[in-house]
């Protein structure tokens, strides 16, 4: 194994005859080095696993990676344990499920468009925050010591992606990050637990883009008409 040089693993494909109902299939996955290793190579090999593969519907249905999780004992007993009984790993949606809301940026807490949003400041917490119609710029805010904030743009396989933003208040109480957004495309808050500041309260605000600026005329009765119009673009700057 080379220096830096990261092992990879292909996919794995399971494909199996449904008889009877069985709530469980399991596999024996063991690992063996192909041909001359080092020492050190040597000692990264896994030991042996056995995998726990639920066959209901919703698992084959809706499951994704957070599906994945370690079984304490084996589903069903088997009379004498294997030597892998105690690395037993299970693929379940019962173990999506059993995640807490907001752990993993793939099963987020829900953000609004309030200054009521609370994240526990004991744990890392995601939350997912959808723009409404006519949003061009989100801004996440809140006044409290010892917070880390980082904006995503999304959240793939291997975790959030594509920061936009990030902001902390190690100097100052107040802090406040705004990243430009679309209508319909989720952000990904996550608020890190690091300086563990305990829980607080954040908002989430929008601006409109220029071309939801609308003229705006608001008529004082009895008196006269207040017309405002949004700014033109001017120079050579660029605007979408």
């Amino acid at each position: 194994l080379a220096r830096g040089e990261a092992w990879r693993l292909p996919p794995l494909g399971i494909v199996w005859q449904r008889t009877g109902a069985k709530p469980w299939l399991r596999l024996a996955l063991s690992f063996e080095p192909v041909g001359d290793l080092s020492a050190g190579a040597a000692a990264l090999i896994a030991p042996p696993r056995l995998l726990e593969v639920a066959t209901d519907r919703k698992t084959l249905s809706v499951c994704d990676d957070l599906c994945f999780c370690a079984a304490p004992r084996p589903a069903e007993s088997s009379g004498a344990a294997a030597p892998w009984a105690a690395s037993t790993v299970q693929y379940a949606s019962s173990c999506r499920a059993a995640r807490p809301e907001g752990s993993e940026c793939g099963k987020p807490a829900v953000a609004q468009r309030s200054p009521t949003n609370r994240a526990s400041g004991t744990a890392n917490q995601f939350f997912a925050y959808t723009p409404s119609r006519g949003a061009a710029r989100c801004t996440v805010s809140a006044s409290h010591l010892g917070l880390v904030l980082v904006v995503y743009r999304s959240c793939g396989r291997l975790g959030p992606q594509q920061p936009v933003g990030f902001g902390n208040t190690e100097r100052r109480r107040t802090l406040r990050v705004s990243v430009p957004c679309e209508s319909g495309q989720p952000l990904i808050i996550y608020w890190s637990a690091e300086y563990a500041p305990g829980s607080f309260s954040f908002a989430v605000s929008e601006e409109p883009g220029s071309s939801a600026q609308k003229v705006l005329k608001t008529v004082v009765p009895r008196t006269h008409a207040i017309e405002s119009r949004a700014p033109r673009p001017s120079g050579s700057a660029l605007w979408r």
